[in-house]
């Protein structure tokens, strides 16, 4: 699922149910389109394949607008929140240093159990320590054959997953002292 099918199923099943306009506007107060890459039409197609897919259901309102026309609310199905719960899991444990899909797993964490994504939370520690020394073997081994570029973008990736590691352990302390 890509990112904008995630953030268009974390809204709706937060919200219960929500119209297209609705997601438009709460994706814009948000401040999600400045990240998200997603426009109006896209919001409507994405709705359908996500449809398509059993993860909502559409509904027409029983209020209308000014123009006589009732909107289509949805709703995450069963089949819908289990495949969420099975992404945001995957991205907190899997997320690398530049992924979106963490941000989005971590707005949406709280449909998961505290233990649940504090062990998520853990192994994506360990995947990323692992990437990490994986990124500097390579560098070492190819210590005479990088250039001063390829030095640059090695050094810019092990700098950004070493503080994705130190913010990850304070994330999960964070949540350890202060989530119910």
């Amino acid at each position: 699922m890509n990112n904008n099918l995630f953030m268009l199923m974390t809204l709706i099943y937060e919200h219960n149910q929500l119209s297209g306009y609705g997601l438009n506007k709460l994706i814009e107060t948000r401040g999600y389109r400045s990240w998200a890459d997603i426009g109006t039409t896209s919001i409507y197609v994405n709705l359908k394949k996500l449809s398509q897919l059993g993860y909502i259901v559409g509904m027409r309102s029983e209020v209308e607008n000014s123009n006589g026309i009732s909107s289509i609310l949805y709703q995450c199905t069963e089949t819908g929140v289990t495949e969420l719960k099975r992404i945001i899991i995957h991205a907190l444990k899997n997320a690398r240093e530049h992924d979106r899909s963490f941000d989005l797993a971590l707005s949406a964490c709280y449909m998961l159990d505290k233990k649940l994504i504090i062990e998520s939370l853990l192994t994506r520690s360990l995947m990323l320590e692992n990437t990490k020394l994986k990124i500097n073997n390579i560098r070492v081994n190819q210590a005479n054959e990088v250039s001063f570029q390829g030095v640059l973008l090695f050094d810019r990736t092990a700098e950004l997953i070493e503080n994705e590691i130190k913010y990850t352990k304070k994330l999960i302390d964070k949540i350890e002292k202060e989530m119910i």
